[in-house]
């Protein structure tokens, strides 16, 4: 069970370093071709997905694991 938790724990961090990576990388345009609410909302979303990761460093797992879900439904929204 503690081996499996871990398991949990380790693909989540990734997934969500995974995701803020590649939506970085997506948004490496010339500004002046961006909406100026899409550059809005991609730096708001950035805020928001690195105050998680930083409650779940505090927290704990449990933490991690409720966090997680959140991104995961916010980028699949």
């Amino acid at each position: 069970m503690w081996g499996a938790k871990q398991e949990q724990d380790l693909f989540l961090r990734f997934w969500s370093k995974k995701s803020l990576d590649s939506l970085e990388k997506a948004f490496i345009v010339p500004i002046s071709k961006l909406c100026f609410f899409t550059l809005v909302e991609f730096l708001a979303l950035r805020k928001q997905f690195r105050a998680w990761n930083h409650l779940s460093a505090v927290i704990g797992s449990t933490a991690r694991i409720q966090v997680g879900r959140m991104s995961r439904l916010n980028f699949l929204s």
